[in-house]
């Protein structure tokens, strides 16, 4: 209706009787500083007030049930209050909110969807015992606190790139820490995890570069791929036995890492801990199968290995460059593949098996000892 309109700076529709803003009315009204709504308005379209770049304040009419797609992005929204009225806050409703420094939730609103807050302004935050979607705190660089209540899972992509975030509250008990839920959170140093945490999926933690405490109250059971990549200054981390699976690149690169317990780790993904440095000794006993590719290539300072009756592949480049001195191969071995000690300029005594198939090329290539 009054999209585009480029002087437009007021609009009053209090005596109006409309219950429905259609998508786009007010989109890219860059005057636009004043809006009274009726308290007959019930639904909106999508992107009402996109781009509403004067549009500071509005009081939402207590007749209204949704926030739509998009209806405040990239507004100029500083505060605001949402009406108890409202069941659902949709996708990139305050997504560009740059000025948008704080908002509560009210407990009547049943679900947020995808992005809703992604690049706001907002300091703090309270994650509701709601229905959320993915992302809905991506990007958001003033933000330095979290906090997440109830039994909901913590959402895919919570709090992605927020670079000032220093601290997350887990009030709750989730399941499960989702994919991305704080990837390259750079200033988050701790975490406590609660006990009915069970599963840390994909780059949950990735490139979070001053995490150095993972406090895990509970029993996890499985560690995503890159879940923990490029923490660097992460030293020690805490896992039970019930801990069986742990994926690819898992802790690649957490170059001070000195200590993890493994001996219950039934598999382990491809470069799980490569470029772990200060790891000095592993213990593999419960390990199935194989050990694969590039699982502790780069880490210099291991130097003592056990390896579970069971395995019977080394892949490739799994010890690269390691400290050991000694390895003794498991009967069960049939294969070691393609430099799968190579560059262990330490290595003097390694013990074969019976059983043993094939020794691939270069797999102790530069054992010079």
């Amino acid at each position: 209706a009054f999209q585009y309109a480029s002087s437009l700076e007021k609009v009053d529709l209090s005596s109006a009787s409309i219950t429905y803003l259609p998508d786009s009315c007010f989109a890219n009204t860059m005057a636009l500083s004043e809006v009274i709504l009726p308290n007959t308005v019930t639904k909106v379209g999508s992107s009402v007030f996109f781009q509403s770049t004067a549009l500071k304040s509005i009081t939402l009419p207590t007749s209204l049930e949704e926030i739509g797609y998009d209806m405040f992005n990239g507004s100029a929204i500083e505060s605001i209050s949402i009406p108890a009225s409202v069941k659902k806050i949709g996708s990139y409703a305050f997504a560009r909110t740059r000025s948008l420094k704080s908002i509560t939730i009210p407990d009547t609103v049943e679900s947020m969807d995808d992005y809703v807050f992604a690049e706001s302004a907002l300091t703090e935050f309270t994650v509701p015992d709601i229905e959320i979607g993915e992302y809905i705190l991506f990007n958001c660089p003033e933000l330095v606190k979290v906090t997440i209540t109830g039994d909901i899972d913590v959402p895919r992509g919570l709090c992605m790139g927020n670079t000032a975030l220093a601290e997350v509250v887990i009030e709750g008990k989730p399941h499960t820490v989702g994919r991305d839920a704080f990837t390259n959170c750079t200033a988050l140093k701790s975490i406590t995890l609660p006990r009915s945490v069970k599963v840390i999926e994909a780059s949950a933690f990735d490139s979070c570069t001053e995490l150095e405490e993972v406090n895990i109250k509970g029993r996890v059971e499985y560690i995503g791929d890159t879940a923990f990549y490029l923490v660097g200054k992460l030293k020690s981390i805490k896992v039970t036995r019930a801990l069986k699976t742990i994926g690819d690149n898992a802790f690649c690169g957490c170059v001070s890492l000195e200590n993890i317990d493994l001996k219950h780790v039934e598999s382990i993904g491809e470069g799980a801990f490569a470029e772990c440095h200060a790891i000095t000794k592993v213990n593999l006993k419960s390990l199935e199968y194989n050990i694969p590719a590039n699982a502790f290539r780069g880490c210099l300072a291991l130097e003592d290995i056990k390896l579970s009756s069971s395995v019977r592949e080394i892949g490739n480049s799994a010890f690269l460059s390691c400290a050991l001195t000694e390895v003794k191969l498991p009967e069960s071995l049939v294969y070691i593949g393609n430099g799968a000690f190579a560059g262990c300029d330490l290595l003097e005594r390694v013990k074969f098996n019976e059983l043993l198939e094939e020794i691939d090329d270069s797999a102790f290539y530069l054992c010079v000892k």
